[in-house]
């Protein structure tokens, strides 16, 4: 809450001890008032569809009973006929020789391994890969076992996973630092997902929420339409559509071109105007310091008529002196484009849906910016010494703030000062 102390184009007066008094008795009682009851929150999502399994094996059971000595051995002459046919070439021949050799021996794993090598050979992918498949039910340990998952791999790839798995690893460590109240690294991990998938609903969801969590309530509004455009049917779009239709009528909206010609007047006021007072004060500090060197370094040489006394010439002993500020030019100039910057910087924040909460930690100190009556930051804070009361309870303790405007607020024109009050 903001109580008005002098009134536009003047610059601030007396305190006036009982305007003071009665505002600060207004504000003890919208404190102690109960807060409205908050929306209910959006639960966060966590759930992703589990990755795609890899196409099963066919069951290849134990043979219902042990083949004959006489079988086994026929088995095993067959399997040393297909190899020699393997290496002239002839595929199609081992490859009869085998299945006979399996149909003797259904338990014979080498003639299983040599089956699918020759269908490889025979371009039968899939009859391949059942045969791989057999060795590995009659095998698990057996010394061709890496050899015949990855020809089986290659031969069956899985499915491929619409999520990456560096998506997947970023979306799980976001929820995690949501968990843990880290909303900026929250934010980092959901939009490293979002460099792998940037249309993916679930992520902007949940940026959303976490920019929402760090203040930053104008991304958190951003990320979170851009999840109901991303999923038009999704189950929660009334929820999250009222949820938007809330933070939109308390978001304050900037205008570009404001924050561009406040920014091109003063240096950083653009990013003053945009509620980002880290930013507003180090355009505001470089501009200054490049012009004030500029303006005082000075070099000046004397023609002295004697010795100079500890490296000074006395005065009546100066013949001539000649003054030239080296760095004016270069300073003023430094200071013109870290101004220009500083303009185009903030009207872009403006454009790209950017938002200065992230420089709340900025605030609180000597000087800062903030909204009045729930507009936009638009101007410059200054603390008020002295004046500071400690309080017991929640309401903390009484800090205040002279407050001056811009004359750049649509439809206003002059400077309008404020006594601000915080707890």
């Amino acid at each position: 809450m903001t109580c008005p102390w002098t009134q536009a184009d003047r610059s601030p007066g007396t305190l006036r001890p009982g305007l003071l008094m009665l505002c600060i008795v207004t504000l003890l009682a919208v404190g102690a008032a109960p807060a409205p009851a908050a929306a209910q929150e959006l639960p966060l999502k966590r759930e992703l569809p589990a990755p795609p399994e890899p196409t099963p094996c066919p069951a290849f059971g134990p043979p219902d009973e042990a083949p004959s000595e006489e079988d086994r051995q026929e088995a095993e002459r067959r399997l040393a006929q297909a190899g020699q046919a393997a290496i002239l070439g002839e595929h199609q021949r081992a490859r009869e020789l085998l299945e006979a050799a399996i149909e003797l021996d259904p338990a014979s794993r080498e003639a299983a391994f040599q089956l699918g090598r020759s269908l490889e050979q025979l371009d039968r992918p899939e009859d391949a890969a059942d045969a791989f498949c057999r060795y590995l039910a009659l095998a698990p340990d057996g010394p061709d076992r890496d050899d015949a998952q990855a020809r089986l791999d290659a031969l069956r790839p899985p499915p491929e996973d619409p999520i990456p798995a560096s998506a997947r690893a970023a979306f799980e460590a976001g929820v995690e630092f949501y968990d843990a109240a880290n909303y900026s690294e929250a934010i980092r991990e959901f939009s490293r997902a979002l460099v792998e998938l940037p249309d993916w609903p679930p992520a902007h969801y949940n940026r959303g929420l976490a920019y929402l969590g760090a203040d930053r309530q104008r991304a958190g509004l951003s990320d979170l339409e851009e999840y109901l455009e991303l999923a038009p049917d999704a189950s929660d779009r009334a929820r999250v559509e009222g949820h938007v239709e809330e933070l939109a009528s308390v978001v304050p909206q900037y205008s570009a071109s404001t924050a561009l010609l406040s920014g091109m007047v003063v240096p950083g006021m653009g990013h003053f105007y945009t509620d980002r007072p880290g930013l507003g004060t180090l355009v505001l500090a470089a501009a200054g310091g490049s012009a004030a060197a500029g303006i005082f370094y000075k070099e000046t040489e004397v023609d002295c008529l004697g010795i100079p006394q500890n490296g000074t010439c006395p005065p009546e002993l100066i013949a001539d002196q000649r003054s030239e500020r080296p760095f004016l030019v270069p300073g003023l100039a430094a200071a013109g484009v870290v101004t220009v910057l500083g303009a185009l910087h903030a009207a872009r924040a403006v454009r790209d849906g950017e938002d200065g909460s992230s420089d709340q930690a900025a605030r609180g100190g000597a000087a800062g910016v903030g909204g009045v009556g729930g507009r936009p930051g638009t101007g410059l804070e200054v603390e008020l010494p002295g004046l500071e009361r400690p309080r017991s309870g929640a309401l903390g303790s009484i800090r205040a703030f002279l407050r001056v405007d811009p004359p750049f607020r649509p439809g206003e024109s002059g400077i309008r000062s404020y006594l601000h009050l915080r707890f």
